[in-house]
């Protein structure tokens, strides 16, 4: 399957123009979307890598054996990843702004506003059923699954919950409600989609600042398990087109 690539620009630094490059796939049939955005820290590496092989497996899927679309945002803070680096610098000596803490953004605001703007406006534009945030923490953490404490309805609250469980890791509940707020955790990706009306979950695995082959592979598998519980594909494998 050939994806379609979208590139948004945000801003012009003194490394040039930035932008957003969203990729999309999409099934003969119409269906829920799922979609997932990796490096909104310059560290979250093991997320990038696992996210890469996941959709390199997911562009030999044929159209006709995929319903629904996904959409993935594989770089969502490339200053951060050109400055190596776990937040982004806007000048020498500054100190590290964290993007995660800079959403819902606002597309006229500083340069970290405009990148989250820009992000919760393609998927809510494309109509996400599902929003994947992929982190990573310190080699010898294990992987799990972040649920933040945001006050919706009962039923986006239970979807939610059914789709955390279905990614096959831990689930947990955020920080309690007073901490969550003073670490400004409300400004996360998936505090934001949430507020918006969109089920949203954190994944943590194993890496900062490099990649571990192992969490790569968690989180390609649970992706795997991601779009196999939403039907957009079938359980089987003899969908895939292998080369």
């Amino acid at each position: 399957m050939t994806p379609h690539i979208y590139h948004v620009p945000v801003g012009e630094t003194v490394q040039g123009v930035i932008d957003l490059t969203f990729l999309f796939l999409s099934g003969e049939k119409f269906g829920p979307t799922l979609g997932v955005i990796s490096g909104v820290h310059g560290s979250d590496v093991s997320g990038i890598g696992g996210l890469q092989l996941f959709w390199e497996d997911m562009i030999k899927v044929q159209p006709k054996y995929m319903t629904g679309k996904i959409i993935v945002l594989p770089f969502a803070n490339k200053l951060a990843l050109a400055q190596k680096s776990w937040g982004f610098k806007m000048g020498v000596g500054d100190a590290d702004q964290n993007l995660n803490r800079q959403f819902p953004g606002n597309i006229q605001g500083e340069f970290g506003e405009r990148i989250t703007a820009t992000i919760m406006r393609i998927f809510q534009e494309e109509g996400a059923n599902l929003v994947i945030d992929l982190h990573t923490m310190n080699s010898r953490s294990i992987p799990f699954i972040i649920v933040d404490r945001i006050e919706c309805s009962a039923e986006l609250k239970n979807k939610l919950w059914k789709y955390a469980k279905y990614f096959g890791l831990g689930v947990i509940n955020d920080l309690p409600r007073e901490t969550y707020e003073k670490s400004g955790l409300d400004g996360s990706s998936t505090a934001a989609f949430l507020k918006a009306g969109i089920s949203a979950f954190t994944v943590e695995v194993p890496g900062l600042d490099y990649a571990l082959p192992e969490a790569e592979l968690v989180v390609r598998n649970g992706l795997w398990n991601m779009v196999r519980a939403m039907g957009i594909v079938g359980n089987g494998t003899d969908y895939l087109r292998w080369e």
